[in-house]
């Protein structure tokens, strides 16, 4: 979790540069059982939607980002 909490606050997320992640949040998801959100708050923290975090240029005026 503090791995994906420190990527999520980071920006531009790459779980692939964690090769084991994907088997701790199915560790907390046994854990916790399949009835927490947890696993899926893992999960989420770890989806980068565009635009891209650490290169992003908003337009003040009109509010568009490239």
């Amino acid at each position: 979790m503090s791995k994906a909490l420190m990527a999520q606050m980071a920006g531009d997320e790459n779980i692939n540069l964690f090769p084991l992640e994907p088997d701790s949040i199915t560790a907390i998801a046994n854990l916790y059982g399949i009835q927490s959100s947890l696993p899926g708050y893992c999960k989420c923290l770890w989806t980068d939607l565009p635009p891209s975090d650490n290169a992003l240029t908003i337009l003040l005026k009109s509010g568009k980002s490239f």
